[in-house]
């Protein structure tokens, strides 16, 4: 998991990106693009989610991540800021609302930035 885990940051430059494509494009934009986003953020939340419900490695002794490390405002935050992104990417898309994408896309940035520091923060000793 490891290697996708440090992809995170890439896909909130990629977010940045595709505020501004949305920006520039208006009322034409690429709307599959919120589609895959609002996916990748889903998926994110939910492998943030079961890694920080699995056993600690380093403790052992049926310890949860969660239990572990005292990391869970960047946790929820992340979660809750990824899942209303792609709440807010897939409204966008379904009704043609440029600013709504905008502001998803950025918000998905934000949400993969925290992904990225959740996981960190849940592993490092």
């Amino acid at each position: 998991m490891w290697p996708l885990v440090w992809m995170l940051p890439f896909g909130a430059v990629t977010g940045i990106a595709l505020a501004g494509v949305v920006g520039v494009l208006g009322e034409t934009w690429p709307r599959s693009a919120a589609f895959v986003y609002a996916a990748l953020l889903g998926a994110s939340a939910l492998a943030l989610t079961v890694y920080v419900a699995s056993e600690d490695d380093y403790r052992r002794g049926g310890i949860s991540r969660w239990q572990a490390y005292d990391a869970h405002t960047v946790t929820v935050a992340a979660i809750a800021i990824g899942l209303g992104a792609a709440v807010a990417l897939v409204g966008a898309a379904m009704r043609h609302r440029t600013r709504l994408a905008i502001i998803g896309f950025l918000a998905s940035s934000a949400a993969f930035a925290l992904f990225f520091a959740a996981f960190l923060a849940n592993s490092l000793n």
